[in-house]
Order: structure tokens, then sequence, then C-alpha cells
């Protein structure tokens, strides 16, 4: 991955609404949103995620802090009123559980319906993140910081990842600065380090498309078996599968090398394939920043990964055709051309599938 140099980070402060700003130089800025009233809220932390930021996915970067009510007290709709946020790429939301000392499941749940106003007014392919600040930070036993967040990671949907800060004495702005980087960067597709432009597919028809599917039953898997058999055989992987990825999980029901299984949609890299025109491919997923911070990548079990997308007749991305091992090796976009043809193969078996189990 080649990273663009980063000639300057800047803060300012607007007079006029007393919000933060900080800035990365580089091409193409992210635009990202820090809210809420958490303790670490500060110009040190807005600065450290633009350095990051940039560093990971070699734009420019501007961070903008912006204050807000309690979130546990946030009436539906009151996170960010007024603003436009069709503009902006990512925002972060960074709970204080200082507040939540009430009642934490209803918190959570508040939380919840914030964040499905929050993405009904961002563009599709928009990065959220919710941070849960440190204990020591919040003053609260590090248990119960524990509870807040896994009844965060309850009520968010399956795309939002939820960062626990931790305690960090030394440097902290540079630490947390950097964790949520890092999660929002695995939410943001970057074109320049292998990616082809971001597909800002309509998610509600992809939906419709991959509910007129056929059953996924015996005759599913006895179609697809022999192209899942053979992408793994021509990569030489130690795994292959057919993924349809729902509204909130990635399901595996055609496998080669691993068990058919159902992952929760944000902790796949097939998700990142559907939101990609074509292919993506990558040699060491644990050596790349955009996706380091994947479950199975952070396992080691996931080093290679090629996916192609696998699209209704329509258009309608409905999910991949991957293969994966845990050995990294040498790529380049020319790898990627086997797998293309048989995801078109396969694209093609479906379709007929499709029309035969429709007359």
């Amino acid at each position: 991955m080649t990273v663009l140099p980063i000639s300057s980070v800047r803060t300012t402060l607007s007079d006029r609404s007393r919000s933060m700003k900080s800035s990365a130089s580089g091409p193409r800025p992210y635009r990202v949103v820090l809210v809420g009233d958490g303790s670490v809220l500060n110009e040190a932390l807005s600065t450290e995620v633009a350095r990051s930021l940039a560093e990971r996915t070699g734009h420019g970067v501007d961070v903008e802090v912006l204050p807000a009510a309690p979130l546990a007290d946030a009436a539906a709709g009151a996170l960010l009123p007024g603003r436009d946020l069709e503009r902006i790429d990512a925002v972060a939301v960074l709970i204080d559980p200082d507040r939540w000392r009430r009642s934490v499941a209803a918190t959570a749940e508040g939380v919840g319906l914030l964040l499905e106003q929050l993405r009904g007014r961002l563009v599709a392919g928009s990065s959220v993140v919710v941070v849960v600040p440190p204990a020591m930070a919040a003053g609260l036993d590090p248990r119960r910081v524990d509870e807040i967040a896994e009844a965060l990671e309850t009520a968010v949907d399956s795309l939002t990842p939820v960062v626990r800060l931790e305690d960090a004495p030394e440097d902290a702005a540079s630490a947390w600065g950097a964790a949520v980087a890092a999660a929002t960067a695995s939410g943001l597709i970057d074109p320049m380090v292998g990616f082809l432009p971001d597909d800002h597919y309509d998610e509600d028809l992809r939906l419709d498309a991959v509910d007129l599917l056929p059953p996924r039953d015996g005759l599913w898997v006895a179609r697809f078996q022999q192209f899942v058999d053979e992408a793994r055989e021509r990569y030489g992987t130690s795994s292959a599968a057919l993924s349809i990825i729902d509204a909130d999980h990635a399901r595996y029901g055609v496998t080669a090398g691993f068990p058919n299984k159902v992952i929760k949609r944000g902790q796949t890299l097939c998700n990142r394939t559907i939101r990609t025109y074509g292919g993506v491919i990558v040699g060491d997923a644990s050596q790349d920043l955009r996706f380091e911070g994947y479950p199975d990548v952070r396992s080691g079990d996931i080093r290679f990964w090629a996916g192609y997308r696998i699209e209704s007749e329509d258009g309608a991305p409905l999910g991949s055709l991957c293969v994966f091992d845990a050995e990294p090796r040498d790529v380049d976009d020319a790898d990627l051309v086997v797998l293309r043809d048989l995801a078109i193969a396969l694209q093609r078996s479906l379709w007929e599938l499709q029309r035969a189990s429709a007359a």
C-alpha cells in the first residue's frame, strides 16, 4: 500500500458553531464528524484521528468535533439536528458511559434508534462508528464499561462497529485516535489503493433481489458446489465459498475447506466485495490497513483473499465467490481473471435457476 505524505495537520475553532476542526492534507479529503458528549472528545483526539486516518487511506482528512446533548437523554432524531450530512463520509459517535448509570439496556436501545435515523440521513456507503470511552476516563468500573459495550453491540446494526477505547495513561490521544481511525477506515472505500470506485447501489432494491433468490437447499448446493470447488483448486487455497448477504448477515451456504456458517455482515470481507465493482484481491490482509481490523484477519485465519461479486440479472449485488488462505502471497489484478470467469459462469447458472423456479 502506498501512503501519501501528510504535509500538515491543522486545528481550527469555528466561532459560529464552536466546533473544533482538524485536517490532514492529501488528495480528495474525507469529511469526518466526531459527535457526542464523551470526556475524551477534544482537540487532541480530533487531531490524532485526522493524522491516523490520513496515514491509513492516503487521503486528506477533515475532522470536525461537534458537541451534542447527552446521548443517553437525547430524543430520537436529536443527533446533529439541522445538520446537512449528505457530504459527510464518516461519523464517529462517542458515548459517555457516565451518563448511563440508570439503565444500560434502555440507553443502548435509544442509541440504536439514533443511529438508525442517522444512517437515514447519510449517503449510501458512509461509515458510522460507535466509540465507548475507557473506564478510567469515564470513572467507571471496567466491568460496567464491558456491560455497556456488549449492550451496544447487540443494539446497533451489523454494519456499525463498536470500539471500546482502552485506558492509556501515556499518549492517550494518540492511542485513542488510532483506534477510532482504524474502525472508521474499515468502512471507507479507497480506490487509490486497489479498489475500483465504490458502488452506491440501492440497498432496499438489493435486499429485494436477495429475497427473490430460490431456496438455498440441497439443489442450491448441488448446482453451485462445482464452482466453489474449482475456485479452490485453481487458486490452491485452503478455502473457498459462495456467500449470499442479507440485511444483517453473510450466509456461506456453499463452501469448500470449512463448514457452512453465518457471520455478521460487518465482520466479513465479502461485505466489502459486494460494495465494489468487480472483484477484490489482497495478498496479505494482515498488512493492509483496510482489512486488518476484521476478526478473521486478526485471528490469522485469512491472509490471502480474493472475491468477485455475484449479481442479479438487474445488477443488484447478492454476494460473492471468494477464495482465501492463511498463507500470504504476491498478487496483482491479473490474478482475478480466473475468479472473474468462474463468478460469471456461476452467476449465469444462478439466473437460469431463478428463471426455472419462476416458471
